[in-house]
């Protein structure tokens, strides 16, 4: 039995309402709860290779209580797809599938970048530096960081798409390609204190839940144990080296006279 699955808590899938850009072409479904979904097919065009990374990076991030937009493991059939030209035409699979949450009101970060009075959630933003050097993110930039309006002029912050991830990293090409955004979430950071603690929380999360999340993975997306170890492995490299990866931040930026 497959953990995780969201059918029961979402309903059958009802319409498709329109299809996004990306990779992994994903589409926004409307389910019978009266919600729309951002859907991405198991067979996409990197295959499960990028649902493998979203779902288990998710879950980390929900484990560390970041600001992921909530997601679910769903089951879409066949007859649904068959329905369906705009899946059809895509020749996308029957079974599990990955679903997060499509916030209508949800816009991308832009310029001029919010003030610090403006996002209720601050102090998850530095935060979110610590988690990308853990996985390996090279693909953090402003439209995979969403602001949702919650009240005049004001903004929850979450974070999405996790498919760029789980990759070894030259991580001073990583600081150097995205410095804007870089220098606007340290503007939220009071000392580098917070940085060397997050990492800390990091390396502290037990390797049985990182386990338990790769098992818990859909049967249908043939994630082998050898893939599944290979994640392993690569999550345990990337704690040891994350203080390191810390310190190369706070010297690149030149964060030092921030206490």
């Amino acid at each position: 039995m497959n953990k995780g699955l969201g059918i029961n808590e979402i309903g059958e899938p009802k319409r498709v309402v329109m299809k996004l850009s990306g990779a992994t072409r994903p589409k926004i479904i409307e389910f019978m709860n009266g919600n729309q979904y951002v859907v991405k097919f198991k067979n996409n065009k990197k295959k499960p290779q990028y649902l493998i990374k979203e779902y288990l990076v998710g879950c980390l991030a929900k484990e560390l209580y970041l600001p992921v937009v909530p997601f679910e493991l769903i089951e879409i059939k066949e007859g649904f797809i068959d329905n369906n030209k705009e899946l059809s035409n895509r020749n996308f699979y029957p079974g599990t599938q990955f679903c997060s949450k499509y916030i209508h009101s949800g816009i991308s970060l832009a310029l001029p970048f919010p003030e610090k009075f403006q996002i209720i959630n601050e102090g998850d933003i530095v935060k979110l530096l610590v988690f990308d050097a853990w996985v390996g993110n090279k693909d953090r930039h402003t439209e995979n960081i969403l602001l949702e309006p919650v009240g005049e002029d004001r903004y929850k912050f979450h974070i999405i798409d996790h498919t760029h991830t789980l990759k070894k990293d030259k991580h001073r090409k990583v600081l150097r390609k995205k410095k804007n955004l870089y220098l606007w979430c340290f503007s939220y950071m009071r000392d580098t204190s917070e940085l060397h603690r997050f990492g800390d929380t990091i390396t502290s999360l037990p390797d049985q839940k990182i386990e338990e999340i790769l098992e818990s993975m859909p049967d249908d997306w043939d994630v082998s144990p050898n893939s599944k170890r290979f994640l392993f492995q690569y999550l345990q490299r990337s704690k040891e080296e994350l203080q390191r990866k810390i310190d190369d931040m706070i010297t690149f930026f030149n964060l030092q006279e921030i206490k």
